[in-house]
């Protein structure tokens, strides 16, 4: 099985913010990839 991941820019990554589908999540756009931030302090 072969997995290709998504290459983001900085305005994809902007556009995707802004239609709200990553507002549960504290993420961060690192070397093109979209991460998945814990939090320090879970509820």
């Amino acid at each position: 099985m072969t997995f290709t991941l998504a290459q983001w820019s900085i305005d994809d990554y902007h556009r995707i913010v802004e239609t709200g589908i990553l507002a549960d999540h504290q993420v961060e756009l690192i070397q093109t990839q979209i991460i998945d931030i814990p939090s320090l302090f879970p509820e």
